[in-house]
């Protein structure tokens, strides 16, 4: 089984993305009592506070990065439906100045 798993490249990366998840959740799952024994309240507060704008932020940069992926993912599709470029053809599946301008006009 663990041969299977390091040829096939797709169950690879997501275990390395498991591991990586795993040990983000203990750390998380470590820092909040240590953290909260270690500062005062006020203290422990203000980072909860930061902690919390982090993490808005994120999320609203997270929404752009997925319509940009969204956009960019479906270029080829855009190209063909409005006839900009055709398989074969160079810039195919690249976001250029035609697609760019189509995607705008949307």
């Amino acid at each position: 089984m663990i041969n299977k798993i390091l040829q096939d490249k797709f169950l690879r990366h997501n275990f390395i993305f498991f591991c990586g998840s795993m040990i983000v959740a203990i750390s998380n799952y470590l820092y909040h009592p240590i953290l909260s024994r270690m500062m005062d309240i006020e203290s422990f507060g203000e980072v909860q506070a930061l902690i919390f704008l982090f993490l808005l932020f994120s999320m609203v940069i997270g929404v752009f990065r997925t319509i940009v992926v969204n956009i960019v993912a479906n270029a080829q599709e855009i190209q063909e439906k409005y006839d900009i470029a055709k398989s074969g053809d160079a810039g195919y599946g690249y976001v250029g100045p035609l697609t760019r301008a189509k995607i705008n006009s949307l």
